[in-house]
């Protein structure tokens, strides 16, 4: 694949059956390096002790809709700071509103993808991130 299979990954879900079969998933491409969040809170703590911490995500799988605020309000906040520059933001969502999906990656997500999500798709979502090509559903 070409992605670091230790390469930390934070999962933002608010529902924990997601968050599982999401690390299930993962897992069965290979990797194994995960932290978890519910609710935006969370999310941002981790995210920002993690970077002070200089050992930073390189990939979050960010949920649209979550306790105390949406996603994309998170992505927004993030892409705010230089510091995290260097992660990579998929966003993860039932919406298919297309002028959602093109707010979110005018805001600096690199890519998103719908739910339900298959192994495959998750498969050439990684491949579009480390080959800098994304952004189709």
């Amino acid at each position: 694949m070409g992605l670091d299979p230790q390469a930390k990954i934070l999962i933002v879900d608010d529902f924990e059956l997601m968050r599982t079969m999401l690390k299930r998933a993962l897992g069965a491409i290979g990797f194994s390096n995960f932290a978890e969040a519910a609710d935006i809170s969370v999310a941002d703590q981790l995210m920002m002790e993690a970077t002070e911490a200089k050992r930073p995500f390189s990939i979050v799988f960010l949920d649209w809709n979550l306790p105390g605020g949406t996603g994309y309000d998170l992505l927004v906040k993030w892409r705010s700071n230089s510091k995290l520059d260097s992660v990579s933001v998929v966003m993860v969502t039932s919406e298919s509103d297309r002028e959602k999906v093109q707010a979110a990656l005018k805001a600096g997500a690199n890519d998103y993808i719908c739910k339900p999500i298959s192994i495959d798709k998750l498969k050439e979502k990684l491949e579009g991130l480390r080959s800098g090509s994304a952004q189709s559903a």
